[in-house]
């Protein structure tokens, strides 16, 4: 028999917190899909929760930085918290394309770079999305992995 002692860190926590967080949301988004392309986009603003893609330490340089996503009335806007990155991006119904991202090219450090490109990267291959009944849960299929964000804006009025 072994004796583990688990240690019971700020880091740890935050990974158990990601992981109840995704499993709820996953949950939620599962049982409220139907009728998600006929709301708007346009003004939402939202934060990646799935993948959890945060500062790969916790805090770089005394700061927190996580993926966020806004839809314009004709461009889409990405942010780490460092560079703004930007692209057209047209919907037909649950089909989404993402035109060529552009960026500042600011250096914010090896981790918020390489966070940075992975999410760049990822959400240039965006082909469907889906939008939770009550409009708070956005799903992005990408040709590398499915994004999952949450709604950071009021939901617009009906």
């Amino acid at each position: 028999m072994h004796n583990f002692k688990t240690r019971f860190t700020p880091r740890l926590a935050l990974g158990l917190t990601t992981l109840a967080l995704g499993a709820s949301t996953l949950v939620a988004f599962a049982q409220n899909t139907s009728g998600a392309s006929s709301k708007p986009l346009k003004g939402s603003e939202w934060k990646l929760v799935i993948p959890a893609w945060r500062s790969p330490q916790g805090l770089v340089r005394g700061r927190l930085y996580e993926p966020t996503l806004r839809f314009d009335a004709d461009r889409l806007r990405a942010s780490v918290g460092c560079n703004a990155m930007s692209a057209t991006y047209t919907r037909t119904g649950e089909s989404l394309k993402i035109g060529a991202l552009i960026s500042t090219r600011m250096s914010c450090g090896t981790e918020v770079d390489a966070l940075e490109n992975r999410y760049s990267t990822t959400l240039a291959t965006a082909t469907k999305w889906q939008l939770s009944r009550d409009g708070k849960i956005l799903l992005v299929q990408t040709a590398k992995e499915p994004l999952v964000f949450t709604r950071t804006t009021p939901n617009p009025k009906r």
